[in-house]
């Protein structure tokens, strides 16, 4: 099994889906604290303690490797977005998120994104669905804001 380094946050990782990967582990001269909330958080509220708990230990946000995230309820489509829109954008604030390595090293490199490629390895999060469709066939594909 094959992993990943990412040395901005001292550990490396084994690659697995977007939203998570296949495990983590301290690199040399680093180790992995596991820090929970005795109560439940708002998300943003969450990543603003969080933060502040890395930069006080004098880490940067980079170093952020793993979390685990709970839901009162299913999301409904439009919360489940809401939800990513927060949890990915700030993972890019921080400098953790970045796909691209990834993407490149396991499928581009492979041939397998060769008329694009949509992958959802699980049950969607979503109250309302039973399963995901890739509809990369379709003549027009729009993304917007």
């Amino acid at each position: 099994m094959s992993t990943s380094v990412f040395a901005a946050g001292g550990y490396r990782y084994i690659p697995a889906v977007f939203q998570y990967s296949g495990g983590v582990a301290a690199e040399p001269g680093h180790r992995i604290e596991r820090v929970r909330f005795r109560q439940p958080v708002p998300l943003a509220e969450g990543f603003r303690r969080i933060a502040a708990i890395i930069t006080g230990a004098g880490r940067p946000l980079a170093a952020f490797c793993a979390c685990e995230l709970r839901s009162p309820a299913p999301f409904t489509e439009a919360g489940f977005i809401a939800f990513n829109q927060v949890y990915v954008g700030t993972l890019a604030d921080w400098g953790v998120y970045d796909p691209y390595d990834h993407l490149a090293d396991e499928i581009v490199r492979r041939g397998a994104a060769e008329h694009g490629l949509t992958w959802h390895f699980c049950r969607p999060p979503v109250d309302v669905l039973d399963y995901e469709m890739d509809l990369r066939g379709v003549p027009v594909e729009r993304v917007v804001t």
